[in-house]
């Protein structure tokens, strides 16, 4: 019997000839051993491989029997056609038990290639695949494929094996059948908090990522405006803090936690950072218009709750209605108060979260006891601190 036990191949990059032959993270094909009793068990594989066809994440080929068992894989893929994450061109009484992948594959043609098993009928018999499962944050771009993930190559038409969130692949009662008595193992301060092998006398507090990629690779931000960019690494389970920079903070600056804020027009790269990773965004930071929002009218009301037509006397209620425009983004509603010699006397901020197309309306107490307001006049700006103006000003006296 050949067989393969508690090994790891650990940040493997691997390229082979890009026009034939194939690769597995472990070993490539076990079909050159004809004995029943050949198997892979209790391996581990991470890193990158690039090849033709017939990759694994763990073997290559497996078929007539072999057996691949309690293996995980968090390799990247990449290849023309017949890939799986944990093994290819199985079939003919193979089997596939308890194992995991959260890596990523590319398939260039829309052959068999899947997140376990990629081609699974080989001599035209099925293997058997139990309890396998992926992370449905795994990376697949199989071209003429539909979008939705498979654990199997299209070749089977049921899939036996079951893509878990990354919260699930970090429970222990997510994988049916497993043995974590004596084989397995779960911690949440080792392996990024996925299951690992008992064997393993190394396993890191958390898994280094290999590559780093952000939420959004470009993105458009009126002046004043802000969004968060998201950190993304690979694989999955990874962890790590980038560092955030930009190339033009004036037009758009970054926090430490990627929040980012438009500040003038112009274009400004956003570059997370983590040791040799780097990943960016293009923000292109736009003026927003000054005909965003409209004021509709100014009302008054006095200390009784009484409608008045111009300002009172007494202390008083003054509302603003304003129409949001279409394709408006938020805005604050300023209301201010002047004396008959037009000075400035105080201000209030106003600001509703509601939808494009809506009027609403806004209002305010102004005390007036020493009846030096004799002015009342309404902006929409895009925040306090910029002041930019987003529809034509009115006015009550």
């Amino acid at each position: 019997a050949y067989q393969i036990s508690q090994c790891e191949a650990r940040n493997v990059v691997l390229t082979t000839n890009p026009n034939n032959g194939g690769a597995g993270g472990i070993c490539y094909d076990l079909n050159y051993y004809d004995e029943s009793d050949t198997y892979v068990s209790e391996c581990v594989s991470s890193g990158t491989v690039i090849s033709y066809c017939n990759m694994g994440g763990i073997v290559g080929a497996a078929s007539g029997s072999k057996k691949i068992k309690n293996c995980f894989s968090s390799m990247v893929l990449t290849g023309n056609s017949m890939i799986g994450g944990i093994a290819d061109y199985i079939g003919d009484d193979a089997v596939v038990e308890n194992c995991y992948y959260t890596g990523s594959i590319t398939s260039s043609e829309s052959k068999t290639s899947a997140l376990i098993a990629g081609q699974g009928l080989y001599n035209g018999t099925a293997p058997t695949i139990t309890n396998c499962y992926w992370s449905k944050e795994c990376g697949m771009t199989i071209d003429g494929l539909p979008a939705s993930k498979r654990g199997v190559g299209t070749d089977i038409s049921e899939d036996p094996t079951t893509g878990l969130t990354l919260t699930e692949m970090r429970t222990k009662a997510s994988y049916a059948g497993w043995d974590f008595d004596t084989i397995w193992a779960i911690d949440t301060n080792k392996n990024g908090g996925l299951p690992y092998l008992r064997w393993q006398d190394d396993v890191p507090t958390v898994i280094e990522p290999t590559s780093l990629t952000l939420s959004a690779e470009t993105v458009t931000l009126a002046a004043g405006r802000s969004t968060t960019l998201t950190a993304v690494f690979s694989p999955i389970g990874a962890g790590g803090k980038p560092t955030w920079s930009s190339d033009a903070p004036d037009v758009a600056s970054v926090t430490a936690d990627g929040q980012v804020t438009a500040h003038r027009a112009g274009t400004a790269i956003i570059t997370a950072s983590y040791g040799s990773l780097q990943a960016s965004c293009s923000v292109t930071v736009t003026e927003r218009s000054s005909d965003e929002y409209t004021i509709r009218e100014i009302t008054l009301k006095d200390a009784s709750g009484k409608a008045v037509t111009g300002i009172p006397s007494d202390s008083f209620w003054a509302y603003v209605s304003v129409t949001k425009g279409a394709n408006a983004k938020d805005a604050t509603v300023l209301l201010a108060s002047y004396d008959r010699n037009g000075q400035y006397l105080g201000l209030t901020a106003l600001e509703a979260d509601v939808p494009c197309g809506t009027t609403y309306r806004l209002g305010a107490w102004f005390a007036n006891a020493d009846r030096r307001v004799a002015k009342v006049k309404a902006f929409v700006v895009d925040g306090v601190g910029t002041m930019r103006p987003l529809a034509a000003a009115a006015e009550i006296s």
